[in-house]
């Protein structure tokens, strides 16, 4: 299996079409995340086709179909937006935090030397200094994994979900 994060000639090109530095290059692509995709209602209609499609997208084919499903689009998000930070040579994590309700999707990315915690399928989240630490906790989340994407951590299939739960 190859990365979800690849960098085609698409992503480079919307990541290219993004200004600034540092954060503010950060939060551009965040934001351009929130422009490309359309969020679709999560429902008793829609919920078995987004249990065929968790965890098995890469970014690439996320901003080909411009959709994600509501409040179960976190790893999708930060799919896009990794691909997108490694089009502009950041370095970055996938990182699979959970709570003692639920699983979420969040992302680091080192800026200028120094790691940032960005919480990006929170639309108005801003990155903050820090990295998840086994068994510390941030705004409530404790780390799972983290690596590259949501496969090398070994999910790929909405069942997977048990691995973290």
């Amino acid at each position: 299996m190859g990365s979800q994060i690849e960098v085609t000639r698409e992503i480079m090109k919307i990541a290219n079409s993004v200004s600034g530095e540092g954060i503010q290059l950060i939060v551009g692509l965040r934001n351009k995340v929130y422009e490309l995709l359309k969020f679709r209602p999560y429902n008793d209609d829609s919920k078995e086709h987004e249990h065929r499609i968790r965890w098995k997208r890469t970014a690439h084919q996320i901003l080909n179909e411009g959709y994600v499903y509501q409040e179960k689009a976190c790893t999708d998000i930060i799919i896009v937006f990794l691909g997108l930070a490694n089009a502009r040579n950041f370095e970055t994590k996938f990182v699979k935090v959970s709570n003692n309700q639920s699983v979420h999707s969040i992302a680091e990315i080192k800026i200028d030397d120094e790691w940032f915690i960005y919480d990006v399928a929170n639309s108005d989240s801003v990155p903050f200094k820090g990295q998840f630490i086994e068994n510390v906790p941030v705004n409530g989340w404790t780390l799972w994994k983290k690596g590259r994407d949501a496969w090398e951590l070994g999910l790929s299939n909405h069942a997977d979900i048990k691995k973290i739960k």
